[in-house]
Parts: structure tokens; sequence; C-alpha cells
């Protein structure tokens, strides 16, 4: 099969080139031909250099408007099109506008379904009703499964497939004296909800310390917050790290206190490894991975008296109860390896062409 994705502007580091990246090799490894469509280079381009990608872009003056903008992005794309192959399925990923792109200059073909796969919440699109322009849609999580059923109006269209997750890893064992814990994410508190993060950690009975691999804009604030809730001594700040696991010889858990997540992909590296999470019970993704008292625990989210006792309660497990976390961690995410998710993929794609007949 011939697979076009077709992308919005992206930064070089983020989530979505890693998973494109993923899934466009395991594509490319079992023959199929993988073509990335984006507007211009990424802000850091070294991930694009393994990839096909052709630019689609025109050579114009600013766009001066948001109409302006995106009728360009129409233009460009119907202009590349034109001078590249038909693709099988075109996949419009990264951003509801991309949809509209893609129907714009591949829904004329006959056969060639558009697939919307977006890595956030619709929440956090400014126009999330574009993906109407999708002829199917894959989803990474079953919240966002949820409401792109409710905005077309029906799930006969919208598939869970889930994100894929590198389950051939090393596990991370669990430290033989003072708990310590993760943190790997922006340093940016709207989203990621840092200040629940502390505040729980500086509530707890026990010893603990905490390693925090990344930075954003944040990070002065949240040193602040932690050097006045007395904590700051019990906490290691990395920065950011390319490979944060490649550092990690030891983990009681990783935390997570996002308010929103598309997915939650640390959680998922985290349970690969045989690390229990903590995690916020956010509308979307964490409900996905962590099954409560199993292979971590769900806390309410924003409430940072939840997440302490959800930490007392995982540090009172045996040593016994909590290998058999780490067993379950590891199994629980099995159904997220590449293979089983682009299966989904193909499986959904194959229905789709069977009711299109």
């Amino acid at each position: 099969m011939r697979w076009f994705f077709v992308l919005e502007h992206l930064g070089g580091q983020g989530g979505v080139e890693s998973v494109l990246t993923t899934v466009s090799t395991y594509l490319r490894d079992k023959g199929h031909e993988v073509v990335l469509l984006m507007p211009h280079p990424s802000d850091n381009p070294a991930w694009e250099a393994p990839l096909c990608t052709v630019y689609y872009a025109m050579s114009a003056p600013p766009p001066r408007s948001a109409l302006d903008h995106v009728a360009t992005r129409i233009i460009g794309l119907c202009h590349t099109a034109s001078l590249l192959p038909q693709p099988d399925v075109v996949v419009a990923t990264h951003v509801p506008h991309t949809a509209l792109y893609a129907r714009m200059a591949y829904g004329h073909l006959r056969g060639v379904p558009v697939v919307s796969w977006l890595h956030a919440p619709l929440q956090l699109f400014a126009e999330p009703h574009l993906v109407q322009y999708a002829d199917l849609h894959w989803c990474i999580s079953s919240g966002i499964a949820s409401s792109i059923a409710e905005l077309v109006g029906g799930a006969a269209h919208v598939h869970w497939i889930g994100n894929p997750v590198r389950i051939d890893v090393s596990r991370v064992p669990a430290p033989k004296g003072k708990p310590r814990f993760l943190y790997m994410g922006r340093l940016e508190n709207g989203q990621k909800r840092l200040d629940v993060l502390l505040h729980g950690l500086s509530q707890l009975d026990e010893d603990w310390h905490l390693d925090v691999y990344g930075d954003g804009p944040d990070r002065g604030l949240v040193k602040d917050w932690a050097e006045s809730l007395g904590i700051d001594g019990r906490i290691t700040w990395h920065g950011y790290v390319p490979s944060p696991w490649e550092r990690v010889s030891e983990a009681s858990a990783l935390l997570l206190t996002s308010d929103i997540e598309g997915f939650g992909m640390v959680l998922a590296e985290a349970l690969a490894r045989g690390v229990p999470v903590v995690a916020s019970d956010c509308p979307t993704g964490p409900r996905d991975l962590v099954e409560d008292g199993a292979n971590g625990y769900l806390f309410r989210s924003g409430d940072s008296l939840d997440l302490r006792r959800k930490l007392s309660l995982l540090l009172s497990r045996s040593d016994t109860e909590r290998e058999r976390m780490a067993e379950i961690a590891v199994q629980s995410v099995q159904k997220f390896s590449v293979d089983r998710v682009v299966g989904r993929m193909l499986a959904s794609l194959s229905a789709c062409l069977k009711v299109g007949r």
C-alpha cells in the first residue's frame, strides 16, 4: 500500500514526530510505501532524515488571515498531489485542519479513504469540527473516540487504535531503599498541573526522592514552589534529556498529574518497563492504560490529597505485591505494540473499503 500522511508544521521533537517515525518505519519494513506531506521542514528537521518527506506549501507572501493560511495550504497540497502517484490511503494527522486539506486534494479519488488521526483531545484544537472531512477516524484513546463519535453523529467510522509503544525494552527495577519517583514531561503548569504533583508529594509521611526530566516555560515557577514547600532538596532537576529512560536505573513509580492528555505516552513507556504509575483520572488517556490497584493508581484530577493517598497506598504494598504490579504493568501494554496498533489500522481500512464498494 502507498500511505500519504498529511501534516501541519511541526517542531521536530514532540510525541507526534515519535509516533510517526515508529509507524512509518514499521510500515516501510513491511513493504509499504510511506510519504510524509508537510508544509515546510520542521523547526528541528533531524527526525525527517530517515523518512520520505515532501513539502507542499507554496512560496508566497505570509498569509494575511487564518482563511488565507488555510487557502494557501490547500492550493499547495493540491498542486503537490498532482505531481505524485495516487495513494491508497491518506492519513490527516496532527491537527483537524489537515483533514480539510486532504479532502480538498484527494477527495475526488474513488476508493482512497481520508483518515483523521489526532494526537490530542478535541478541546485543545481551535476548529475540531474539521475532522468531519475525514471518512474514517483513528483514535489514540477511548475518550477521544467518544468525543469524535459525538461530533460526527455516530461511532460507525470511529475506531480506537491506541498509540504504538516500544515493548522490547529492559525492565527498570524498584529501589531497595528510599522510594524514587519519576516525572517526565514539559514544565508547564496549565496542562501538566505540577502544583498538584508538588503539593501531593509534600504531604507524604514517607521519605522519597523525585527525578524530574523535562523543561518548559514554568521551570522557574515550579522550582520556586518546591522551595516554598521545603522539598527542593528531595528533587533532582535533570532538564531536557533526549532519551530519559536511558538515564533511569531504578524507579518506584512514574507520576502524571495532568488535567488533560491525549494518551499519556510516558505512562505506557513506564508500564512497558515494569514501573507502576500514579496518574490523574483526566477525561482522556490514563483510563485506557491504568488498571487501578493492579498496574498503578488513578487519583482525582486536581486533588493533591487524593494523590498523596494513592502514593501512600503504593508504598504500603509488600515487595511481593510490588513485583506482581510490575509483571501486570508489562503485560498491560502488550496491546499497544506497533504490530497490534498497525493491525487495527489495517482492519479499520479494510472494513471502510468494503462499505464503500
